[in-house]
Order: C-alpha cells, then sequence, then structure tokens
C-alpha cells in the first residue's frame, strides 16, 4: 500500500509523524488500534534533550500547520477529515 501510493516518511524535524499517519489514513478503509502503548516518550524534566523541549515553539507550530494544510488538500471526506483533526 505504501509503493502503491508512493508514501514515504517525510524529512521534517517535527510532526513528520502525523504526516506519514495522516498520508496512509487517506488511503485505507480501516485503521485499527491498540489499547496497550507500544512506545513511551520521554518528555520529562529529566530528558533536557528532549526534541520537545529543544525545538523552538513557533518551528513546532510550523510544522503543526503543515500537518493541518497537508489534511486539507486531501480534499478527504469530512468525516476522514474530522477524525484526522481530532487526532492534532
Amino acid at each position: 500500500m505504501l509503493k502503491e501510493n508512493n508514501i514515504t516518511f517525510p524529512d521534517m524535524k517535527f510532526a513528520e509523524e502525523k504526516m506519514f499517519f495522516f498520508d496512509v489514513f487517506f488511503h485505507v478503509n480501516r485503521v485499527s488500534t491498540k489499547v496497550q502503548p507500544i512506545q513511551y516518550v520521554n518528555r520529562t524534566d529529566e530528558n533536557s534533550k528532549s526534541l520537545t523541549k529543544t525545538t523552538d515553539v513557533i518551528y513546532i507550530r510550523y510544522h503543526n500547520l503543515k500537518v493541518i494544510d497537508f489534511v486539507k488538500e486531501k480534499k478527504s471526506p469530512v468525516e476522514k477529515e474530522k477524525a484526522a483533526f481530532k487526532q492534532l
């Protein structure tokens, strides 16, 4: 499915996983989720090198806006768009 739709991980420093997920989301009919965590992100004060802590807030917002624009450009059915925006 990734190859057929030319879906790749975008070259972004921030929010790249959102962009990738939404690109996949708009090409599938169904998504399943798990209750159990599969990844832990350390954003506590002890992790001073966290990307979230070392990246300028304007830069973060800029990339989040790129994701929003990407979702809007897909012109997907309203229900899929709403589901995507709930994840932001």
